[in-house]
């Protein structure tokens, strides 16, 4: 065993390398809900946590590496305990909900998703996520866990295909060279030997995706998911049932699930509910940005926050754009309503002390690889949880969802050294997670700069936005030295040249009176390569009044907006 403060010594000449790092001054929030230090001490050996306290109270070791975080915030990495690595998060990535292979066959999208895992992987870790539970895919899962193990990547955890209790012809759809990630039982036998059928794969986890309403519904999945629960009780692994109505989920906890991996969404919970899911000690994740993923997509118009833009696959959220008008509905109302019910359900089970965890759904239609905890982390703000209720939901209460006994999800000794260093206070308010200047994964620190580029688009998102701010300076540094804006069909001439210009310009416009200021939205965006193209729709401050629409062409180079042509 390794002595505390111990060095290696190579003994070629070469430098002694400190096996002690040694963090130091940053305030220590543990994540498992005890309690927070301020001026800490965190030492690691390895890939894992050996001691925590307050700097005068803990020894920092003699030859310790020693990196200085007074002013910083030290968390836990996030955990997104409900993923789908075999989906994009593109408008063809469930034929079964859109049937659109006629556009995109759905072999390409396949092979387009396995393409992008390894810079999927570093959307998360840029999210400050190290850990995530994918919840239910095909058999090539197995291979995700496999390759994140071997390099730079989030702690994986699999379930393998989900057992559904009824038929999915449409499923069908997503079978890809014989590989289903969705398997139906008829009896609950059938059942129990499915579940025997994915042992040899070591699953994680087992989940069963609950489908039928009503008694006759209900009583079918509790019989199934105890058929399930009987073989993976015997391995020593997790049941994960997908049941959002609330009678359902009572059948699945009755049958023995031990994650629910969905808020419910039909109706308030009760008393009864709750105490099923602390009597049988079961973890329910949240998983709500997912409700306005499918509404944003068939309306055709994306509604993301900065970070889920910023970190988006551009060719994913093109997609989002690109729903034909005949299949286009408006569903914000109705998304609004269930959004709202389950945050009110997921405020009731944290106060009333059950394990609620975080989780997004990602990669189905709408809902971002990485991106998506942030907005997971405001809908859970908006629900009226506190920051340190949902830091524990994302990162201890989470880590519950991934193994029984886990070894990281928290600050503390023994754990996994996965952490994430904070310029902003996250117990102030809980967006301020996304100010990560560092990600410490398995007790190696990466600047978050240097896990994955900014987009065109996440760049244009962020002029549009400090253009709504009336901020310049904000606004102006989108922008590179040597800008150029043309306004269309005039194309000899720039009528702005330059920072000098831009800055002179747009300071009068932000200058002017209330009243004459305009807000811009997109209604439609286009990106390509290097340009986007956005049409806008600018009222007034007011919010009614429409001041102009516009075309705008936007060209990047280096991370910088080049050149802008307007059509108005």
């Amino acid at each position: 065993k390794a002595l505390l403060g111990a060095t290696m010594i190579p003994g070629d000449g070469s430098e002694v390398i400190a096996r002690i790092k040694a963090l130091l001054g940053a305030t220590m929030i543990p994540g498992d809900g005890s309690e927070v230090i301020a001026d800490s001490v965190v030492l690691l050996e390895g890939r894992s946590i050996v001691a925590v306290g307050r700097r005068g109270e803990l020894a920092v070791p003699e030859g310790a590496q020693v990196t200085d975080l007074t002013g910083k915030f030290l968390m836990p990495g996030l955990i997104d305990a409900h993923v789908h690595f075999f989906q994009s998060g593109g408008l063809y990535t469930r034929p079964d909900v859109f049937d659109l292979r006629d556009i995109v066959p759905y072999k390409d999208e396949n092979a387009a998703v396995r393409a992008a895992l390894d810079t999927n992987f570093q959307r998360y870790l840029a999210a400050g996520v190290t850990s995530v539970f994918d919840a239910g895919g095909p058999n090539w899962n197995f291979e995700v866990r496999d390759t994140a193990r071997g390099s730079r990547a989030p702690r994986v955890a699999v379930a393998g295909p989900l057992i559904a209790t009824e038929p999915t012809p449409r499923q069908e759809r997503m079978i890809v060279a014989g590989d289903q990630p969705i398997i139906s039982a008829g009896t609950p036998e059938e059942a129990g030997n499915l579940a025997r059928s994915l042992l040899p794969s070591n699953p994680d986890a087992i989940k069963i995706w609950g489908i039928g309403s009503g008694a006759e519904g209900s009583a079918r999945i509790e019989a199934m998911t105890r058929a399930v629960a009987t073989v993976a009780d015997e391995a020593g692994i997790q049941v994960a049932v997908h049941a959002t109505d609330l009678e359902t989920a009572k059948a699945a906890v009755r049958g023995g699930a031990d994650i629910l991996v969905h808020s419910i969404d039909d109706r308030p919970v009760d008393q009864a509910f709750i105490a099923l899911l602390k009597d049988n000690d079961v973890t329910i994740i949240t998983a709500m940005v997912m409700f306005e993923g499918y509404a944003d997509a068939v309306g055709g118009r994306p509604h993301l926050n900065t970070e889920e833009r910023r970190l988006a696959d551009p060719a994913v959220l093109a997609s989002l754009y690109a729903m034909p008008d005949a299949m286009r509905q408006d569903r914000s109302q109705g998304t609004a309503a269930t959004l709202s019910l389950a945050q009110q359900n997921a405020k009731a089970l944290v106060e009333a002390g059950v394990r609620v965890a975080m989780g997004t759904d990602a990669g189905n239609v709408g809902t971002l690889h990485g991106g998506s905890v942030f907005r997971e982390l405001e809908i859970l703000k908006e629900a009226g949880l506190e920051p340190g209720q949902i830091i524990t939901m994302a990162t201890w209460n989470a880590a519950r969802a991934l193994r029984d006994n886990p070894a990281f999800g928290a600050i503390r000794p023994g754990m996994a050294a996965d952490m994430l260093v904070l310029s902003k206070d996250p117990l102030a308010d809980v967006e301020h997670i996304a100010s990560i200047e560092t990600v410490w994964l398995r007790g190696r620190p990466i600047p978050r700069r240097a896990l994955i580029p900014r987009t065109p688009e996440a760049i244009i998102q962020e002029q549009l936005e400090a253009y709504n701010r009336q901020d310049l300076e904000a606004f102006a540094a989108t922008f590179s030295d040597d800008v150029e804006i043309f306004n269309l069909p005039q194309t000899g001439s720039a009528q702005i040249k330059g920072q000098d210009q831009l800055r002179e310009v747009y300071g009068r416009l932000f200058g002017l009176p209330d009243d004459e200021k305009i807000q811009c939205q997109v209604v439609e965006r286009l990106v390509e390569g290097n340009f986007v193209i956005d049409q806008e729709r600018c009222r007034g401050l007011d919010g009614r009044s429409i001041r102009a629409r516009a075309t705008a062409i936007y060209e990047i180079a280096e991370g910088e907006i080049r050149r802008v042509w307007f059509a108005r």
